[in-house]
Order: C-alpha cells, then sequence, then structure tokens
C-alpha cells in the first residue's frame, strides 16, 4: 500500500503525509518521537521523503510497531458479579 502522494517525486509536507494516512497531527508526532518515521527539516517544516515514508509502511505492515492493549483491553480479568465477591 503506497500512501505517499504520486504527484510528487520528492519531500512531502508532514501534513500532507498524514492526511494520505488518515492520521492526526499528534500521532504523527509520536511517531517521529519515537523514531518510526523519519522527517527532515525545510526552512522549520517537517517533511517526509518517497524512501522513509516507504520504509514506515513497510515496517508498519510488517507489525513491527504492534503493541500488546493496555488497561481493559486486554481482556484478564475476570467478570464476578459484586454478589459472588461477599460470599
Amino acid at each position: 500500500m503506497r500512501t505517499m502522494p504520486s504527484s510528487s517525486p520528492g519531500p512531502v509536507t508532514l501534513q500532507k503525509y498524514g492526511a494520505a494516512l488518515g492520521r492526526s497531527a499528534p500521532t504523527l508526532w509520536r511517531y517521529r518521537r519515537k523514531g518510526w518515521l523519519r522527517t527532515i527539516n525545510i526552512a522549520g517544516r517537517p517533511y517526509v521523503l518517497p524512501a522513509d515514508a516507504l520504509e514506515f509502511e513497510r515496517r508498519a505492515a510488517g507489525g513491527e510497531f504492534a503493541q500488546e492493549p493496555h488497561g481493559a483491553a486486554r481482556g484478564t480479568r475476570s467478570h464476578t458479579s459484586s454478589a459472588a465477591l461477599t460470599k
């Protein structure tokens, strides 16, 4: 799956790349902070190179960034009624 805008062979703004991915600006910031998505700075704006976009998408498709669910999403708690706990 290629999400880089096909009309631009060079760098694309992080904002446009995020729109192509369907991700919000804070999510992209987290990806950059974790080192998952590499960007370059041109005149104070973050850009994504096509090679870096393809690398990110390849790693994501391979499940490299997958994490175990946290909190209630884990489903490890038993569902016991409060009446059963008092006996």
